[in-house]
């Protein structure tokens, strides 16, 4: 498998497709305003619904998930794995890092195999090519999904 510039971007692409699905499910789930929600997730975390759980949508997929700090980790029972944290105040409702984005492709590919690293540096040439937003904590790259 090439793992390149094309194929990092397109799995940004269906990994933020893959959050906001599971977001959409949970708010339908839950019977709350997707907009709202991902425009203030405190709002609601522990209120509306709790801050772990689990819910099925229909017979072929379900979602464990547990709400934290900044974010969320989510196992999807098709084997998927989302941690995510939460970027309202970017204009995105989404961010990650090379090590989340790796623990989802891992999850989705058994037989990938990329470092952490790796990804790191396509993450800065897809910076560096304004395809990605970048925003640094703590010494690390987050990437905002736009």
């Amino acid at each position: 498998m090439q793992i390149d510039l094309e194929y990092i971007e397109r799995e940004l692409l269906i990994y933020q497709k893959t959050v906001f699905r599971y977001t959409y499910d949970l708010c339908s789930f839950y019977a709350i305003d997707f907009d709202e929600f991902t425009k203030d997730p405190y709002r609601f975390i522990n209120k509306s619904f709790p801050k772990s759980g689990s819910f099925k949508v229909n017979d072929s997929l379900s979602y464990d998930y547990h709400f934290h700090g900044g974010g969320c980790d989510v196992k999807v029972s098709n084997g998927l794995k989302l941690n995510y944290d939460f970027a309202p105040l970017n204009n995105s409702f989404v961010k990650t890092s090379s090590w989340k984005f790796q623990v989802f492709l891992e999850s989705k590919y058994s037989d990938l195999t990329i470092e952490t690293i790796e990804i790191h540096e396509l993450f800065e040439q897809l910076v560096i090519q304004n395809r990605i937003l970048q925003k640094s904590e703590f010494g690390s790259l987050e990437i905002v999904i736009r």
